[in-house]
């Protein structure tokens, strides 16, 4: 039997992430908020247009989805072990 990677993600307080206990850096505002907001989500599917919401308030460029889809891919690395738990779920992500 596989022992499943542990992912811990702090939200209160400054953004943390830390996978099989090692602290893992999270660059990037955007970046952060699309964990934080997914994190906050907790295994529960968010449409890719409130993400888009979240991350670009003010008006979603035009580059918009290419520029979620990049996060997320970043996400992933950072994840390693566990990339796998943070997945597309039809309209959404999880």
């Amino acid at each position: 039997m596989t022992e499943r990677t542990s992912v811990w993600v702090g939200l209160l307080g400054p953004l943390r992430l830390e996978v099989d206990g090692v602290p893992v850096e999270v660059p990037g505002v955007r970046r952060r908020a699309v964990l934080a907001l997914l994190a906050a989500s907790a295994g529960r599917t968010v449409a890719i247009d409130r993400i888009l919401d979240a991350v670009w308030p003010d008006e979603v460029p035009d580059s918009g989805r290419r520029g979620l889809q990049s996060h997320v891919s970043r996400l992933r690395g950072h994840l390693g072990p566990a990339a796998d738990r943070l997945v597309r779920d039809g309209a959404g992500y999880r």
